[in-house]
């Protein structure tokens, strides 16, 4: 079995009521949802949580860093060696946690 396509999309969700912490008061959560598809029977989900104040990231650079390094790098690999795979996107994604996550 291998990976054939690596997908994802942006999503800001509004929270049904906004919080408050140090430095911002928060009334929407952006995700990035990625999908994983194989050639056999096995699908892929996950999904990412971004925070520039957190981890320097947005959906847009998560979504960039999905198709530029993570779908070319797992592309034609084994979906079942997940060690493997992460350690291949650990120096690539190096600073970016939430596309790593």
């Amino acid at each position: 079995m291998k990976i054939t396509a690596v997908e994802c999309g942006e999503v800001k969700l509004r929270l049904n009521e906004p919080y408050t912490i140090a430095y911002e008061t928060v009334d929407s959560a952006e995700n990035v949802f990625v999908r994983i598809e194989t050639d056999g029977d096995l699908v892929g989900f996950g999904c990412a949580a971004p925070d520039r104040e957190v981890t320097g990231e947005s959906g847009e650079t998560v979504s960039a860093a999905i198709h530029e390094v993570v779908e070319p790098s797992l592309r034609g690999s084994d979906p079942l060696r997940t060690a493997m795979l992460m350690e291949r996107l650990r120096k690539p994604l190096d600073g970016q946690p939430a596309a790593r996550a």
